[in-house]
């Protein structure tokens, strides 16, 4: 430290000694305090190993642990399953399937051109969801080898989750929006032996047949009709397989199940929860028990007793930065009914929506008059025969051949259909590449020396007018049971186009005859090159916060969709979507009653039990969150580096419980155990006391349970940044233990040594909280008082200015008012906000003596009436004290004298007039004097009007104490005339005199 700053510092110092002399003076002095007592307050600060909650609780954080790091090429974590002691982790975008071993995690499958959304187990071992364009299928890994267990319906592309009951597995799909209850144990359709013969025999037909044309028309018949409607009748045959709900969406995500055995269903594109039950009659049920205002719902979790959360992931709302400002209330703390890990009883009737759950058969379209425009959503025609073109809701059909359908634009993803896809789809393309000779093409680039093939995912129906857009209602989206449609304005549905490319292959099938070698393989830089453009891609998204949807391969139109019927939401039309306000995780009592927990600027990706809590998985900024429901708190317990949680799981080992955390962009493992973590660092904010203070008790509220405690630190220093100046060093810690004879909801004091805190300007505190067997301490609240040294007012300014002034002296009817009220004003202040009285006094210049006008007055003005003292020149002085908020003899004072200020009360003095009488005018000379504010104006009357007139000096301005006026008053009466002189001073003051004139007859 400079000499000169510490010459600086011990003249404080030494001038603080003597006010710390007096302790029963110091006590008098009124201390200021910082309290810091919510999420805004305490977020000031910095944390280690600690959590800051919406209620402002500061609390140690779960202890993390990264597990042996994956392969570099899997940058996706898609599922977890433990099965058999053994850990499996599934993610791509190469596709893979790791077990964790002793010496790390080691391939247990590859997959070529398929991918793994679900896993769960299987009588003891690990079962797979390969999600596949050609044939998806539940595999089991056995002897570290996938072995078919079952293969999916040929219109199941996606296995986005999955369930296991008993020998059942349920499995949400897409891209057709089914679930599946699947038997893999029961026996497979019996194959017509009969029916293969004959076809044999057509084929050893055709195949002699000299007539080329009926063989061609075979194939054609056999390859456009029998082939889809043996596979739909094979699929409606086969026992193992059964539909359990059909929706409209493309693609079921997320499934739930509670203690009735009630299947919930989370969908994309509209963002509804479908639930669904067997009826007595075997006959599954289904009914749409929520739509969300946003787009997808990215997570469920379901308790035994129906209670369902709802988590959506819209990637619209999700962007960087968080929507909730940190908190700065204290409104009290719920007290939770009932905790999440206790639900009561699942109900006794599995039954208990409207109309007994009765499956609802499709809405009938919108008739839509032929003189109106197009309606505001556009109406689903009946199901339309194969290869019937649908036409948009706006136009009609074509009446002439160049009419044609307008070209509709890419139909929306879900979010995690366009992660998915950058890791899926992309690489067969790339497989189609390298086998068509082409280079891989750049999103929105056209491939080089090649048409890149279209297909029908990327267009989408324009709609017959702009959509209406709806501010969503603050606070709970719903508060009431959920069933029928809501009463709000429609919009623009999509509506599926059939497939209008030549080339519409899945892009792993082998080109036709004429193209290239289909045994081709992508080189090694094409996939090099592949995953560098996924690695763009996830950069791009992870700065706009959007993620670039890759070209795949079509989805069957509607057209070709068999009829079925479908449970039927609240319309879409009628939906109000969110404009950038964030996901939200929404509670569905058992009773269908809706209420909004959680919002935040992420995407809900995975919700997990904990206890009495909720832990969250978002994405896109990689944030873990726990929720307490019943408290109405929710907490940031991790920032990865990775941008997404995708996958969260509950697992259970020689350690005890914990959460498994699988990320993506870059992909990790991360432990989270339930147990808080040993310690914990918070180091508060720079609190400026503005001036040199002395420090006070330190206050700190929470919770000790026994076992746990917390150390108080604190430092203090002159410069605010304690890096670039020389602060004192952290004071000897303060331990803080339970003591069970206080009472815990005491605030707990510590006091600091002046030694070792010095009087300063700038302070801070820092805690270190400790666990014990799990057990955690908690701190909600926070208080340091600290006084400064009594300072002396502060006076800035001191005025006095006659009230009314200027304007004296006018002609017209009326006489001039003297001034003679001083308003006297000043502006004070004090350093330690005391309480100040004032003190007004004056002098005469010429005099050393004050004289008291008014004291112990508290407001900041005075007005003083003149006309009591002597005519001359004085100054004003004002004192200010804080002597209200001091004891004797501490207090302190300051002065402040005003400019001078004149005192004129005698009005100005007329000489005797000269007077002349020519004809009937009258000339008059004379002399006017006022010695002190000078003459204002002279003016004069004839005969009693009036109406004074101004008579102006010789030199034609009144800018002196003695004026000479000359004035001529023509038009006299003739005989006797009083002509009555007045002379005005600038005070106001005013004299009078008469003056005889006689006008000769």
């Amino acid at each position: 430290m400079p000499r000169s700053s510490q010459r600086y510092l011990g003249a404080v110092v030494a001038a603080l000694a003597v006010f710390l002399l007096s302790s029963a003076a110091a006590e008098a002095v009124q201390p200021k305090q910082w309290t810091q007592q919510s999420e805004s307050d305490f977020k000031e600060g910095k944390v280690e190993d600690l959590v800051i909650s919406s209620r402002g609780d500061v609390k140690l954080a779960s202890a993390t642990e990264d597990l042996e790091a994956l392969p570099d090429e899997m940058t996706v974590v898609n599922a977890m399953k433990k099965v058999d002691g053994k850990l499996y982790v599934a993610g791509g975008p190469e596709a893979k399937i790791l077990v964790r071993g002793e010496d790390g995690f080691e391939t247990a499958a590859e997959l070529n051109g398929e991918q793994v959304f679900a896993m769960a187990e299987w009588k003891g071992q690990l079962l797979v969801g390969i999600s596949a364009d050609n044939g998806s299928r539940l595999a089991v890994l056995e002897d570290d080898e996938l072995k078919e267990l079952i293969a999916m319906p040929g219109d199941v592309r996606y296995i986005w989750a999955l369930i296991v009951d008993g020998d059942r597995v349920f499995a949400a799909t897409g891209t057709e929006g089914k679930v599946y209850e699947v038997r893999p144990d029961d026996d497979p359709p019996e194959v017509d032996d009969d029916n293969d013969n004959n076809n044999d025999n057509n084929n050893d037909n055709n195949n002699g047949n000299d007539n080329g044309n009926d063989h061609d028309n075979n194939n054609r018949n056999n390859d456009g009709n029998d082939n889809e409607e043996a596979e739909q009748e094979a699929e409606a045959l086969d026992p193992r397989f059964t539909v359990i709900l059909d929706v409209e969406q493309k693609n079921v995500l997320s499934l739930g199940r509670d203690g009735n055995g009630r299947i919930y269903a989370g969908t994309d594109t509209d963002g509804i929860v479908y639930r669904t039950h067997r009826a007595d009659d075997g006959e599954w049920k289904s009914f749409a028990l929520f739509d969300a205002a946003e787009a997808e719902i990215g997570a469920l979790l379901v308790l035994d007793d129906g209670t369902v959360y709802v988590g959506t992931a819209d990637a619209e709302q999700a962007r960087p930065g968080m929507l909730a400002q940190p908190r700065d209330d204290r409104d009290g703390r719920p007290v939770p009914d009932e905790p999440l890990d206790e639900p009561g009883p699942a109900p006794d009737d599995p039954d208990p929506d409207p109309a007994d759950e009765t499956e609802v058969a499709p809405a009938p379209p919108a008739e839509v008059p032929d003189d109106v425009d197009a309606p505001d959503a556009p109406a689903m025609p009946d199901e339309p025969g194969d290869g019937e073109i649908v036409p948009a809701p706006d136009q009609g059909p074509g009446n002439g051949e160049d009419d044609a359908l307008p070209v509709p634009e890419a139909e929306a993803e879900s979010p995690r259909q366009q992660l998915h896809r950058q890791n899926t789809e992309l690489q067969k393309r790339l497989d189609r590449a390298a086998r068509d000779r082409v280079n891989v093409q750049q999103q929105g680039e056209p491939i080089e020396d090649a048409e890149a093939p279209v297909s029908d995912e990327s267009f989408e129906a324009e709609p017959a007018d702009e959509p209406i857009e709806i501010e969503p209602p603050e606070g709970d989206v719903q508060d009431a049971p959920m069933g029928e449609p809501a009463d709000e304005p429609p919009m623009d549905d999509d509506f599926d186009a059939p497939a209008t490319d030549d080339d519409d292959r899945p892009l792993d099938e082998a080109a036709p005859p004429g193209e290239a070698d289909p045994e081709a393989v992508p080189t090694p830089e094409q996939r090099d090159a592949l995953r560098e453009e996924i690695r763009a891609r996830l950069e791009r998204a992870r700065e706009t916060g959007a993620i670039e949807a890759a070209p795949g391969p079509p989805d069957r139109p509607v057209a070709d969709r068999p009829d079925r019927d479908r449970p039927q939401p609240s319309p879409a039309a009628a939906r109000t979507r969110p404009s950038g306000q964030g996901n939200a995780i929404y509670e569905i009592s058992p009773d269908g009653f809706v209420k909004e927990i959680f919002r935040e600027s992420v995407m809900i990706l995975a919700i997990v039990q904990d206890g009495r809590s909720l832990l969250v998985g978002t994405g896109n900024e990689g944030q873990l969150f726990r929720i307490t429901p019943g408290e109405q708190e929710y907490t940031t317990l991790a920032e990865l580096e990775s941008k997404q949680i995708p996958a969260l799981e509950l697992l259970e080992d020689e350690d005890g419980e914990h959460v498994l955390l699988g990320a993506a962009n870059p992909g990790a493992l991360v432990r989270l155990d339930p147990a808080p973590a040993p310690d914990g660092t918070y180091t508060s904010k720079v609190f400026d006391a503005e001036q040199i203070s002395l420090w006070g008790t330190f206050k700190l509220g929470g919770e000790l349970p026994e076992g746990t405690q917390i150390q108080v630190k604190a430092r203090s220093g002159n410069i605010s940044d304690p890096e670039k100046g020389n602060w004192t060093e952290w004071t000897e810690p303060v331990t803080l233990t339970r003591d069970p004879d206080k009472d815990p909801y005491a605030m707990r004091e510590v006091r600091f040594s002046k030694d070792q805190l010095p009087p300063a300007r700038f302070f801070q505190y820092r805690l270190v909280l400790r666990s014990d067997d799990g057990e955690a301490p908690l701190v909600n609240a926070t208080e340091m008082n600290y006084v400064m040294p009594n300072l002396a007012p502060h006076l800035k300014s001191v005025k006095a200015e006659y009230e009314g002034r200027g304007g004296r002296g006018r002609g017209g009817s009326g006489d001039p008012e003297p001034i003679d009220r001083l308003r006297i004003q000043w502006e004070a202040e004090d350093p330690n906000d005391d309480k100040l009285i004032y003190k007004v006094e004056y002098r005469a210049t010429g005099s050393e003596r004050w004289l008291t006008l008014a004291e112990d007055i508290t407001d900041s003005n005075h007005t003083w009436d003149t006309r009591r003292i002597p005519d001359g020149r004085y100054l004003i002085r004002v004192t200010a004290s804080d002597a209200p908020d001091n004891p004797p003899g501490m207090e302190k004072t300051a002065r402040r004298q005003s400019e001078p200020v004149l005192v004129d009360n005698t009005a100005p003095e007329i000489a005797e007039p000269e007077v002349e009488v020519d004809g009937r005018a009258a000339d008059l000379r004379f002399e006017v004097t006022d010695n002190l504010s000078g003459v204002q104006a002279v003016h004069f009357v004839v005969n009693e009007d009036d109406n004074w007139r101004l008579a102006l000096p010789e030199d034609m301005i009144y800018d002196s104490t003695t004026e000479t006026i000359a004035v001529t008053i023509p038009d006299l009466p003739r005989g006797h005339n009083v002509i009555t002189l007045r002379a005005t001073d600038r005070q106001g003051n005013t004299r009078y005199r008469a003056v005889n004139v006689h006008v000769p007859d």
